[in-house]
Formats: C-alpha cells, structure tokens, sequence
C-alpha cells in the first residue's frame, strides 16, 4: 500500500510539472533516437522494444531523470539526493564490481525496489515494461555500445546461519580492524568495546560519496540499497559505483563479508530500536 501511495504521489508531481510547462517530457526529439535494432551491452535489442521503452521512460521517469538522462528533470532539480546522472552508466548498487557496467537484473532491482532515503521509489509496474525501460535507458551512455556488462559476485549460502552472535563477534572485530570501514563509515552504534573508536569516528571525516556528501553512517543514515543481509553482502562485495567504496570480494573471504554484513544490519537495527 506505501509503495501504491508513493507511486501514485509521484505521478501526481509529474502532473503538475506537466500542467505548469515545466516538464520536456513529451519533447522526444532530445530524447535518443532510436534508428531500428541496436546492440546494447553486447546483446541485440528490438527497435519495438527501446521504442516502448522510450514511452515508458518518458512518462514516468523523465521528470526527475531528465529527457536527456542527464539527471536534470524538472522535479529532480529539486531533489537531494539528486537523481542519477544516467549518461554514466553507473548505478550505485550492482552486483558487479565497482567499474564495471551494472547487468539487467541490477537495473530491474533498482527499478522494481526503489532506493530508500532517495526520491528513487519502488515502481509496481509490469515485468515486460521494467524490461523495456531499462534497455532504453542504455541509450543514454555510449558505454554500453562498447562494453558488455560485468560478471555478477554471487551472493552465496549465508555461512553464519542460525549462528548469528558468532558472525557479530567477527564483523566487529573485521569492521574495526583488518577492513578498517570505520574509518570511513562512523559506527554510531559501535558496542561499548569500541567506544574509543566510535568516538574517534565521530569527529573524523568520512569520506565523500556522489549523491549524499559523505559515506553512510550506520546506525545514522539509511541503508539505501536495502538493509536485508544479502542487500548489504552485495554493497560490500561488489562496492558502490561512482563513490570511494570499492569491491571487496578479492580482498575478504565471503565468511568475513558475511560477518561484516551481520554487524553492519546491527548498528542498523539497534540505532532503529532505540525509544
């Protein structure tokens, strides 16, 4: 029902730009042209299909992202965190390492769950538009008539299932230690173990990201890509596109990135379940 209301919410923003000459939206013209079939991402796409997609992406998506894809709709232009810049080719959460362009079902993901904190809601539309929509929006980025998407990490079998303190003891010794992510992302919440860093992690600088201005503070801000632990494996396997966190999986085991993400959705759920 939340997800209905916000989706009906935004259209009705879309509306009002619309009615007040605001919007470029049915300017299709600086839109991408689309000149039959196209390779995109090393795959053959339908001219029907992008053509759809374009109909879709121009009423529902142009009003924050822009005509041209460049992020600078007219209710977008408003919004903070602003809307992604899609001529990139980047999304923040893929389950490809940072770098490497995101595959389809990273962009369904985005698309079908939304990004909490952020203006990016999740759309109850048809699996068949999700799928046209996102081919479209490829034409934005000449990356993607270059490059073929990247290999997804696989999030594999949760090793700490059913063992969930045994997996907290060891992500907060990894998060405060060997991964150091404390020393970009304050923990908060830290235990009193911690206190000292915690403290220490307060007053320092973390390091700035694209959209929000700084890294994710745990137990603070929101987890936008989901705080499911698969959600938060993925973000720290893969790394967050267009920022200074980078992939993980080469440089920690999946037991300690499990672990990482116990930790991490704990300062989460204990900042959350304070009165």
């Amino acid at each position: 029902m939340r997800n209905a209301a916000k989706y009906f919410l935004k259209h009705i923003l879309r509306t009002i730009c619309l009615s007040l000459g605001l919007s470029a939206c049915t300017q299709v013209g600086e839109s991408p042209k689309i000149e039959g079939d196209q390779t995109l991402g090393g795959r053959q796409i339908s001219a029907q299909l992008l053509k759809r997609g374009q109909e879709i992406y121009l009423g529902a998506c142009a009003s924050c992202h822009g005509v041209k894809g460049d992020g600078r709709g007219p209710v977008g232009l408003h919004q903070n965190p602003p809307p992604r810049d899609l001529r990139q080719g980047i999304i923040k959460f893929a389950s490809v390492p940072v770098g490497e362009l995101p595959t389809d079902e990273d962009l369904a993901r985005v698309v079908k769950n939304g990004l909490r904190g952020t203006a990016m809601l999740a759309w109850p539309v048809a699996d068949a538009d999700i799928k046209a929509v996102i081919q479209y929006i490829k034409l934005f980025s000449s990356r993607w008539q270059k490059e073929k998407a990247g290999k997804p990490i696989v999030v594999g079998k949760d090793v700490f299932a059913g063992k969930r303190e045994q997996a907290l003891k060891l992500g907060e010794e990894l998060y405060h230690t060997k991964a150091q992510c404390s020393l970009c992302h304050p923990a908060f919440s830290a235990t009193f173990k911690h206190d000292a860093l915690r403290d220490k992690d307060k007053s320092g600088q973390a390091r700035v990201d694209d959209t929000s201005g700084h890294a994710t503070k745990f137990g603070k801000d929101v987890l936008r890509a989901g705080d499911k632990l698969e959600d938060i494996y993925r973000a720290v396997a893969a790394g967050v596109g267009g920022t200074a966190m980078p992939s993980w999986s080469n440089a920690l085991s999946a037991q300690e990135i499990w672990a990482i993400a116990y930790y991490v959705q704990d300062l989460n759920l204990r900042e959350n379940q304070r009165p």
